[in-house]
Formats: structure tokens, sequence, C-alpha cells
């Protein structure tokens, strides 16, 4: 059976609660949401990362076994 993936269609803000820039994971306060670096958007080529306290902008994916931010900017 295929997974299906269900986004918000409304762009949610927080703030970065807690970000691990050596295993490009971290979380989001307000709702309490599992980031990944991967979902970062962002300038340049290389890896983005997120930095403790940053205001970001960004959309809800329910994951395999939780719900997960994707989309992610700063702002």
């Amino acid at each position: 059976m295929e997974e299906t993936k269900v986004t918000k269609t409304c762009t949610c803000e927080g703030t970065v609660r807690t970000f691990d820039t050596e295993k490009g994971h971290g979380f989001i306060e307000q709702a309490d949401l599992s980031v990944s670096r991967d979902v970062i958007l962002g300038e340049g080529d290389g890896p983005q990362n997120l930095f403790v306290g940053e205001h970001v902008r960004y959309e809800v994916e329910q994951g395999a076994t939780a719900p997960h931010a994707v989309n992610v900017r700063r702002i």
C-alpha cells in the first residue's frame, strides 16, 4: 500500500527551538515539529542550517510516524 502525504494548505510560523548542525536536524518550538536540513529553503548550493531563535515559515507534512515541517524558510 502506498503512503499518502498530506500537507497543510496554510503556512505556519514558528521559532527554531533546537538545531544540530552536525546532524542537520532540529525542532520548531510552537508546534514541536521535527525539521531536517533537506527541507530548508535558502540561497546557495551548500547545506542549509537553522539557528536557535530564528523565526521560520513552514508547511506541515504527515510522515510515517509523525508530522514534520517542510518548505521551511527564514523570515
